[in-house]
Order: C-alpha cells, then structure tokens, then sequence
C-alpha cells in the first residue's frame, strides 16, 4: 500500500480534483534521504504542481532527506529558524541555506539576515524552557523514533502528559507500547485531524504503561471499527482476557 507508486497516484488524484499544490508530509521523520528522492521523482512524473516537503528532525534524518528531495526537483521545504529546530521540529533554517548556497539551488537568502530573527527566537527559547513550556526532550535526536513512528506533535503530548501526571520516567515504556497498539488497530493514522483515531494509540499506550494493565479505553475499539476508513492492515480482535494482562515490567 504505501509504494511510490501508490503516492503518486494518489497526488494525481488530488491535482484533479483541483489542489494548487502537493505537500509530502512526513510526520514523525522517518522518511530516509533516497527514499525522498525516488518519491519526489514519482510524483513529479505524475503532477504539474509544486511539491512541497514537510519533515521533522526527530530521527536525525531531515536535513540529508531535504537535500535528496532538492536534488530529485522538490519546489518547497520547511524549516525553523535554529533556536526552535532540530528534535520533533524542523531543520535549521540557516544551516539548509548554507548548505545550498553557490549551488544551482541557492536560495537568495542572507545568514546575515537572518541574525535578528535567530537572535529573537535565541531569548524565546530559554524562556520557554524556564518556564517549562518547552521541554528539552523533544529538542533531541531520538533514533528510536525510527522504531515506533511517533510523530512530532504526538510526542509533544506525550511528554506533557507524563509530566503533568508525574510520570515522565514512563516514556521510554510509553513509546515501546505505541507499535503494538498501533498494530492490534489496525495502524490508524496518528496524524491530525482525524483526532478521534489518531488520538486512540497514544491514549492506549499511555494507560498500559502507566497502569500496567494493557487494557483499550472502551471508547477507543469502538471509534476505530466504527470508523468507515479504510485501514492498512486488517484489525486484531480485541479479546477481553488479552487486554487485562498485567504488562510485564
């Protein structure tokens, strides 16, 4: 199901019914550099619209992805000025405009320039984490998102949830639980907006770590099979003696 091929048909589906542009957006960071480009050159070939790449620094990937997408003909990037990139956010913004400049893909723009608003972004940044509404977890590379796909936002909740409940050191089990719910769910997207469903695995994997009992809210099941969607993979039944076993620790 998720080929190139299928993606680019997929964006020709949406150029015709209309669409100005197409973003590829990769939520958690796992897309890898040449995997970028083979898919970039797919849609390419398909659509007359400019593509735009969306990524997240949370697997150390972002910056070597974007360049391959640059290299393979992408139109747009995101990314952040520095004092907010890297981790569960964007590339740096400067260091991708370093990167290509003298090159056929310069982009105009001046590190000089761009001093005032990382200077600005620089006093924000430590503020926030004064003040802890920006938690330094999420400002770091983490290579084991490659293992359990949580996207940026959905860590963000993550941490603060843990943190406001006083379970912070839960984290590590948190994530590991993730891709077996996930996988008993039939992968539901864990991107917005579909809230209600992407919403559901991190929900589930919070409870079973945090009450040692692998257990689905029982709103979460019936949200999911009540869902019209298609999913990826067929759903697990969910017995009821499975989800009242103890989680081992």
């Amino acid at each position: 199901m998720h080929t190139c091929e299928a993606f680019a048909e997929y964006a020709a589906t949406i150029a015709d019914m209309g669409a100005d542009s197409i973003c590829i957006k990769d939520m958690a960071g796992l897309l890898t550099p040449f995997a970028a480009e083979e898919l970039v050159k797919a849609i390419k070939a398909k659509v007359d619209l400019p593509l735009e790449l969306h990524t997240h620094y949370t697997t150390g990937l972002a910056s070597m992805t974007l360049l391959k997408a640059i290299e393979a003909g992408v139109d747009i990037i995101d990314t952040a000025i520095s004092p907010l990139a890297l981790g569960t956010s964007q590339p740096p913004t400067e260091s991708m405009v370093a990167a290509l400049a003298d090159s056929p893909y310069d982009t105009g723009l001046s590190l000089e320039a761009l001093e005032p608003v990382r200077a600005h972004f620089a006093k924000l940044r430590e503020k926030y984490i004064e003040l802890g509404l920006l938690d330094p977890t999420v400002l770091k590379v983490d290579v084991n998102a490659l293992r359990y796909q949580v996207p940026g936002g959905m860590l963000s909740n993550l941490v603060s949830q843990l943190k406001n409940a006083g379970k912070s050191e839960l984290l590590p089990e948190v994530l590991s639980e993730v891709p077996r719910v996930r996988a008993d769910a039939g992968y539901p997207p864990c991107l917005l907006p579909r809230r209600l469903r992407s919403s559901a695995p991190r929900r589930c994997s919070m409870f079973s770590a945090v009450s040692a009992i692998r257990w689905y809210p029982r709103s979460s099941p019936v949200s999911l099979r009540a869902s019209t969607a298609e999913h990826p993979h067929p759903l697990i039944p969910i017995s009821r003696r499975r989800y009242s076993a103890t989680v081992p620790r």
